[in-house]
């Protein structure tokens, strides 16, 4: 089992199938989506399992797609990139098991002490500059940088 992060961009009114995987999460970045009869805007978000349709909004939509599984998804639209990618604990493949959306703010200069997760993830980051220093490795990203944590 694999996690990967993808950067999708539709153009206006494009529709894609995301083909079916074990859990799926999907942040707008830029413009909307619908899904269905509800639509998501820019910084909102959803989880989803399985096979999902989304159709961009009249400006396009911007993505960033999280896909936990076995294999590379292959029916993805024109204008996609694989941003990251890593294998998964054994342990998210049993049912019941959770992926989620969520942000964490800083001040400048601020710092993130010492830390554990609930879990392993791919961290993508939306604006200003981070450094992680893990493992005696030191890492700074930008906008759109992403890197992978392994939990606790």
């Amino acid at each position: 089992m694999d996690m990967y992060l993808f950067e999708d961009h539709l153009r206006n009114g494009q529709t894609a199938r995301f083909g079916d995987t074990v859990a799926r999460a999907i942040y707008v970045t830029g413009g909307s989506i619908s899904v269905g009869d509800k639509t998501y805007a820019y910084n909102d978000g959803l989880v989803v399992t399985g096979a999902v349709t989304v159709t961009a909004g009249d400006e396009g939509a911007s993505l960033w797609r999280w896909d936990l599984s076995d294999a590379a998804p292959v029916d993805a639209p024109a204008h996609n990139a694989l941003k990251l990618s890593g294998p998964g604990p054994e342990h998210l493949e049993v049912a019941g098991n959770f992926m989620r959306l969520d942000s964490v703010t800083f001040p400048p200069s601020g710092t993130a002490m010492l830390h554990t997760h609930q879990g392993p993830g791919i961290r993508c980051l939306r604006e200003g500059s981070i450094r992680i220093d893990t493992e005696g490795h030191s890492t700074a990203f930008g906008p759109g940088g992403a890197w992978f944590e392994a939990g606790p």
